[in-house]
């Protein structure tokens, strides 16, 4: 027998004792071709096909319904607003690709385990994901993640849950499918940011200091900014611009009258942006209005279309925004501003008198 024979039996030998005493990962199977199995390959088939997506939590409630419309993904609890597209395809693609990693249990009395029991019950701790279209609607209740990665599955028309090779999780929550993004524009394109009301002011880009600063104009005396780059943060607040909620602007009614505040902001090639906030009901309200002031030629056509692309999808509804965004946005003096310095009080001690009383006489009675 030749030297790189011997080797290689040997090779051989020492992988067969390894997997005899049970020194892979334990629950996870050598990925071999002849052992790879794919969970849901079916599901994989149609995924061109697939027109709507459900998803129901604990109690049978229904968490969202995406629906598809040609080639847009829409969410029907908020009126047809758009969905996170990538969120979904990331959750489709995901389970379609899905390897089995273990076989796990078939007894009903386990399934809270895993987070696999059927989703009728109130304490359920999975989603059951309902997919439509392209045949008979398929369906998988999606429990708890893994400790060593994938997550726990189960058909709920089967007794066998599994192991699979998924890493992303379905939401939860309705507001997490809406399509995020409201606007991103940078703020190097922010020329102006001017506020209307009584405590109007204006943040005007100073040229000369680079990109990313502003003056603010008037400011108010004894006064002085929170920190260096304050005055520039409405105007950051503008890139990458995400919601919390939203409704349909007839639902949400006229803005409270008490709590209304306008701001627009003006980029350097004629964008003009106009933000109304509002609170209602515990929750922070905007809604956007967008036209264009450019000058002529190639690049006011650009802006002129920008504009009219926004307000197509701006203008129909009204955004719930975190409490933090919508301060920033609508650029609320007490958060640009340091504290005021607090001037003297009467309660200080006054300063010892320079006159020093005379010392007695010596012998003096």
């Amino acid at each position: 027998m030749s030297r790189q024979s011997f080797w290689l039996l040997a090779a051989l030998a020492g992988a067969a004792l390894f997997a005899a005493f049970g020194l892979r990962p334990a629950g996870r199977e050598a990925a071999t071709p002849a052992t790879v199995q794919v969970f849901a390959a079916e599901l994989a088939a149609r995924l061109d096909k697939i027109e709507q997506v459900r998803l129901i939590k604990a109690g049978n409630q229904t968490v969202v319904t995406l629906e598809r419309t040609g080639q847009d993904w829409r969410v029907a609890e908020r009126h047809g607003y758009p969905a996170d597209v990538e969120r979904l395809r990331t959750l489709l693609r995901g389970l379609a690709e899905a390897r089995v990693l273990e076989a796990k249990t078939s007894s009903a009395e386990w399934y809270e385990r895993l987070g696999v029991e059927d989703v009728a019950g109130n304490q359920a701790k999975g989603l059951l994901l309902e997919v439509s279209g392209g045949g008979e609607p398929w369906r998988v209740i999606i429990g708890q993640a893994g400790a060593q990665g994938g997550h726990y599955v189960r058909r709920p028309e089967d007794k066998q849950s599994w192991l699979i090779a998924l890493d992303a999780s379905p939401a939860s929550e309705l507001k997490s499918w809406l399509a995020p993004q409201i606007l991103d524009i940078a703020a190097e394109r922010v020329r102006e940011v001017q506020v209307e009301g009584d405590d109007g002011f204006r943040l005007l880009r100073q040229a000369d200091a680079g990109d990313a600063t502003f003056k603010l104009e008037p400011m108010p005396e004894g006064r002085e900014l929170a920190y260096p780059g304050a005055a520039a943060q409405p105007a950051r607040t503008l890139t990458n611009l995400r919601l919390d909620d939203v409704l349909p602007a007839a639902e949400a009614g006229e803005p409270d009258a008490a709590s209304l505040r306008r701001v627009r902001y003006l980029t350097r090639d004629g964008l003009v942006l106009q933000v109304e906030g509002w609170q209602k009901d515990g929750r922070h309200l905007a809604r956007f209005q967008v036209s264009a002031e450019p000058a002529d030629g190639q690049e006011g056509a650009a802006v002129k279309a920008e504009a009219e692309q926004l307000t197509q999808r701006l203008r129909d509804w009204v955004y719930v925004l975190p409490s933090y965004t919508q301060d920033n946005l609508l650029a609320r003096l007490d958060s640009l501003l340091a504290p005021a310095k607090e001037a003297q009080t009467s309660s200080e001690p006054a300063p010892a008198s320079a006159e020093t009383p005379a010392a007695p006489a010596d012998g003096g009675s």
